[in-house]
């Protein structure tokens, strides 16, 4: 086993040195959550909470290229309403574990994100068996422009970012209106493969196609304010098709080490099968470092 990790990095090296790469390990960790309250509270939803992290694990660069191997984790719960002296009524949990490959590249002076993402995701009930458990794997194409990216926004407004494709300095002491567009989609397939079987387990869904669009129009020091839109279209077995229509209001802190923010959210279409929310508000906080 050792000849052969000694044999693995040897051909690893040799290529590099061939193609003028520089790889490594960086191990950079990022780690996201919300926590939100739910309107109007029902004995199924009344409170919902994410925590994530994620890890950098390998990193491949040369003049022209620029690839991040990375391993994200990620888990949602939710908390129906009891009309009783203890309210919190734990409910359903949804485990995600998603590996994938991250490349950048530039289209004239542009920067754009691109990445390739296996998402594996089980939803599961706390102690009850009305809803099936679900699993499901994703295979996905994500792409941005660079500044989408939570990192790179952050030293775009902080003024960190040498490579920023603006002139014009973003932070300023008094609130001033402007417009700044960040967008992200995403393409993905629920692969069916006859073994193994739990690949797609109780769940309709052949395909899904999102988009995130998200606009900063108020700034005032290092708080903005943004408007987010978030249409989600899955295609089902049979041909059928569901959605989810998602819209977004926030006030958040862009600081050097992190960003915090309040949202107010509107779920105003949701007819895709799995946990839906429809007709909801969502009161709450985020956080991504």
């Amino acid at each position: 086993m050792n000849g052969k990790i000694l044999s693995i990095t040897i051909i690893l090296g040799i290529f590099a040195q061939s193609y003028c790469l520089t790889i490594s390990a960086p191990i950079r960790w990022r780690s996201s959550g919300y926590l939100a309250r739910l309107v109007p509270r029902t004995e199924k939803y009344f409170i919902d909470g994410m925590m994530g992290a994620s890890v950098d694990m390998l990193e491949i660069k040369s003049n022209n290229l620029e690839a991040t191997f990375f391993l994200r984790s990620t888990i949602w719960t939710g908390m129906g309403y009891q009309w009783e002296d203890i309210i919190f009524d734990p409910r359903y949990m949804h485990y995600s574990l998603v590996p994938g490959i991250r490349g950048n590249f530039k289209i004239g002076s542009k920067k754009y994100s691109l990445a390739f993402q296996w998402y594996h995701d089980c939803f599961h009930e706390v102690d009850r068996k009305e809803e099936p458990t679900i699993i499901w794997n994703i295979f996905e194409l994500r792409l941005s422009p660079i500044e989408f990216l939570a990192t790179e926004r952050r030293d775009l407004f902080n003024n960190k970012n040498a490579n920023s494709h603006t002139s014009k300095k973003l932070t300023h002491n008094a609130p001033h209106f402007y417009l700044k567009f960040f967008w992200d989609i995403g393409v993905g397939i629920f692969p069916r493969f006859h073994n193994p079987a739990w690949f797609q387990y109780t769940h309709p869904l052949n395909d899904r196609i999102d988009a995130n669009l998200q606009i900063s129009f108020v700034q005032y020091k290092s708080l903005h304010c943004e408007f987010a839109y978030n249409p989600t279209l899955y295609f089902q077995n049979g041909g059928e098709t569901s959605q989810r229509q998602y819209i977004e209001l926030s006030i958040k802190h862009y600081g050097s080490g992190g960003t915090f923010s309040l949202f107010w959210g509107y779920t105003f279409v949701e007819t895709q099968p799995v946990r839906p929310k429809p007709d909801r508000v969502w009161l709450g906080t985020r956080w991504e470092f």
